[in-house]
């Protein structure tokens, strides 16, 4: 009989199949020059401070890189670790299915004493006394300044990336979908969120759209 861990790999590697059923050919536009994150063959991590955002918030970023892949030429793909902040065994989960289809993972972890109380999946949004925050503060958009980060340290080309998460994770993913049209995924998977951000004004936000920077039209 199956056991529920061999079902959630089941469903992991029908997701990851779905990640890559519409590829795209990436643009050859050259990534601007920086300081070098090192992103080798094999498993790995690197220490990213977002300088776009908030640079006091040291993070560690976990990676794996197919062995024969060069960083500048692979796609990529952002996993987002659940309520757990296992970020690095979910990179390692990955690890087959990113030697299967040939793209880099990278996992960011949200630690518990930067990111806890909810700033990970939704509260970095909005401070508890209903105050908006600028939108570069968000966890959310963590990942487009990942992303040019990774792009333009090691010359990646990607115009786009996939993005999925799991649990919490896959709240992140429901989020950054909502709050940030303009961001840069190809296609995003949000797997089995606790709950949602409802798309009602009529519920206060982080349940629905009530008192958050998105306005009814």
């Amino acid at each position: 009989m199956p056991t529920r861990n061999s079902f959630y790999c089941g469903r992991l590697h029908l997701l990851a199949a779905m990640l890559f059923v519409w590829m795209p050919t990436w643009s050859k536009t050259a990534a601007a020059a920086g300081p070098t994150i090192t992103i080798a063959p094999g498993a790995g991590s690197f220490s990213f401070a977002d300088e776009q955002g908030d640079p006091s918030k040291q993070m560690t970023v976990y990676t794996y890189l197919p062995k024969g892949l060069k960083p500048s030429a692979a796609r990529i793909v952002f996993v987002m670790h659940g309520h757990g902040k296992n970020a690095e065994s979910y990179r390692d989960t990955w690890i087959e299915h990113a030697d299967k289809y040939q793209f880099m993972v990278v996992v960011p972890l949200f630690d518990e004493k930067q990111w806890g109380g909810g700033e990970y999946s939704y509260a970095s949004v909005v401070t508890k006394g209903d105050k908006l925050q600028a939108a570069s503060m968000w966890s959310f958009n963590v990942i487009e300044h990942l992303f040019d980060a990774i792009k333009a340290r090691t010359g990646n080309q990607s115009p786009n990336y996939f993005i999925y998460g799991h649990s919490e994770g896959g709240q992140f993913v429901h989020r950054l979908v909502l709050f940030l049209p303009d961001a840069r995924y190809a296609k995003a998977v949000a797997a089995n969120p606790g709950w949602y951000t409802l798309p009602t004004f009529d519920v206060k936000f982080p349940y629905g759209l009530d008192r958050q920077p998105l306005k009814p039209h």
